[in-house]
């Protein structure tokens, strides 16, 4: 029994004490990183604002340019089915009587 319990402490000196130590080094940089992405936040929170306010502004310009090509793209069909017709009108022209 007391050679299993020295294998046993063997084995954790070698394996697990070094991996505590980098489980400790690793939440110490997490820790750092999280306190370098606060504040990094805080400082910049009014741009991040101002910018997130900017893409929401996006999606109705985005509306208004789709409804703009959709009515290009009618006006070039009817332009290139009967141009003369795009340009003179649709009426039959009326012609003159005295």
């Amino acid at each position: 029994m007391s050679s299993i319990t020295a294998a046993l402490n063997d084995q954790t000196s070698r394996y697990a004490e070094p991996l505590l130590s980098d489980a400790a080094a690793t939440a110490r940089n997490l820790e750092q990183l999280s306190d370098q992405l606060n504040s990094l936040l805080s400082d910049n929170r009014q741009a991040l604002n101002s910018g997130l306010q900017g893409v929401a502004e996006l999606g109705p310009a985005m509306q208004d340019l789709r409804a703009t090509l959709a009515t290009m793209s009618e006006i070039a069909d009817r332009l290139e089915e009967d141009p003369s017709s795009f340009f003179l009108g649709r009426d039959q022209i009326r012609e003159y009587r005295p």
